[in-house]
């Protein structure tokens, strides 16, 4: 009798098959949370810019422009406030975290002569 090493083609293909059944899950699982977090990053995010809205729009003492950074879930983001003030005054909130935009808001105000 020889001595035979290695594995068989049916051993190698049914552990292909069992790995691919716990693999294939676990990716979708990962990939599930994965798009959760970047909806929480935007409902967050979201949330800051009507807050710092709000504010401005409220008291006519916070209507400048403004950079700063927040933290939303361990990561540095940056809010920027800009005013633009004429007839017709425009707020526009927007924040960004790693450079990509999270949200972005706009308040109005109509003055009256």
């Amino acid at each position: 009798m020889m001595n035979e090493k290695g594995f068989t083609m049916a051993e190698v293909l049914a552990a292909l098959v069992i790995f691919s059944l716990v693999a294939v899950p676990a990716t979708l699982t990962m990939t599930r949370i994965a798009k959760g977090l970047k909806t929480t990053d935007k409902v967050l995010g979201l949330r800051i810019a009507q807050e710092s809205l709000n504010t401005s729009l409220a008291d006519e003492s916070e209507r400048y422009n403004i950079e700063r950074e927040v933290m939303i879930n361990d990561k540095k983001c940056k809010i920027i406030r800009m005013v633009e003030e004429n007839d017709l005054s425009i707020i526009t909130v927007s924040v960004f975290c790693q450079r990509r935009p999270l949200a972005s808001l706009k308040g109005y105000i109509f003055r009256r002569s």
